[in-house]
């Protein structure tokens, strides 16, 4: 598992989506997207498997940046922002979930 309930991954991902914080920072935003982002590729993996070459990673990334999108299009507050910065948000976030993946041999 990339990111535990107790990291501040998930810690952020709590808070912006309950809404808990009208506006939150980048940083806290980021945060959020590369928690949801690595979890929902922990459970499709789990279910079909992790990709083995590199075609696979390739498509790994696409998922990444998938997931990365469905979040962001599932969270008023940062659907609202404009699409270039939601475009940044989406990339830092998906650099971030991949290396947090990498590092725990998820990836």
């Amino acid at each position: 598992m990339a990111y535990t309930a107790q990291s501040a991954e998930a810690k952020a991902h709590a808070a912006v989506t309950s809404g808990s914080l009208p506006h939150p920072p980048h940083e806290v935003i980021v945060a959020a997207i590369t928690y949801a982002t690595a979890k929902a590729y922990e459970q499709v993996t789990q279910a079909s498997g992790r990709p083995s070459n590199g075609s696979d990673i390739d498509q790994t990334a696409e998922m990444l940046d998938g997931y990365a999108e469905t979040f962001i299009d599932g969270v008023s507050s940062i659907k609202e922002m404009p699409k270039l910065e939601q475009t940044k948000l989406k990339q830092e976030a998906c650099t971030r979930a991949e290396a947090a993946l990498r590092a725990k041999g998820e990836l």
